[in-house]
């Protein structure tokens, strides 16, 4: 696998993909099958495969060219980057907590995302994000690993989610996956919005708050607000339309 991502690094991409939506589908409808509910049916299968592909990541030296293990270029003093992020993860609790949890719901609710942000992080994020941020098209690589990422919440269909759930979830993930495709592309790092990514999920379920209206508009909020910031006032537009892969293919760091 190592070779590959040398090789070739889309179809390594689309291998740990492939893999990541069969382990997902098969557990979910296994689990279903026999009783459980998803979060329960899937978490010790996914966090069995978040350990291999972190595992492979760090032996074969590819996790600090994705943004893991290397420290994000926005500093501590300057957390108040990541104010209007952290405003999105909490936006659901104002909605109050749902009162059928159990405390064995909870606890495979948040292993399950926490198995669910560093996968999707690490595969759009890391892999397939850097990948294309390596051809030397960042407008592209933004545009096709945000979409990417929205339409690829379609395979909940395949686990028995309803069509408009289904919908609302692909536009939510789209928006959301824009605002955390910017702060990658600044920070070079992936750490923040995996935190962010496991968390917005946990509270987007054990709140009464759904893939409805309410969490869509918080997102469009956010990412108008936030997303033209960090697209002007940051400078990230000037620095994507300039940008040109460093040398053996490597994008050179931020400035």
């Amino acid at each position: 696998m190592a070779r590959l991502f040398e090789t070739n690094r889309m179809r390594h991409f689309y291998v740990w993909l492939a893999v990541f939506l069969l382990v997902n589908i098969i557990a979910v409808n296994i689990g279903i099958n026999i009783g459980l509910d998803a979060h329960t049916a899937v978490v010790i299968p996914l966090a069995v495969l978040t350990i291999v592909l972190l595992t492979h990541l760090i032996r074969s030296g590819i996790a600090p060219r994705i943004g893991l293990g290397t420290p994000a270029r926005v500093p501590a003093a300057r957390m108040w980057f990541y104010l209007p992020l952290w405003l999105l993860v909490a936006w659901p609790l104002a909605q109050g907590l749902r009162t059928d949890l159990t405390l064995m719901l909870l606890i495979a609710i948040i292993g399950h995302f926490i198995a669910i942000g560093i996968l999707e992080e690490v595969l759009f994020r890391g892999l397939l994000f850097r990948a294309l941020l390596d051809e030397g098209k960042p407008v592209r690589a933004v545009i096709i690993s945000t979409l990417t990422f929205g339409v690829g919440h379609a395979f909940s269909l395949l686990i028995g989610q309803g069509l408009t759930d289904t919908v609302f979830q692909i536009i939510n993930a789209t928006v959301v996956g824009f605002i955390f495709t910017m702060i990658v592309y600044l920070t070079r790092s992936l750490h923040v919005v995996i935190a962010a990514h496991i968390l917005y999920n946990i509270m987007a379920t054990v709140t009464v708050t759904s893939e409805g209206y309410t969490l869509l508009f918080a997102g469009l909020v956010v990412a108008v607000i936030y997303g033209a910031w960090l697209l002007h006032l940051a400078g990230v537009w000037p620095r994507v339309r300039s940008r040109r892969p460093g040398p053996a293919g490597v994008v050179t760091a931020l400035p």
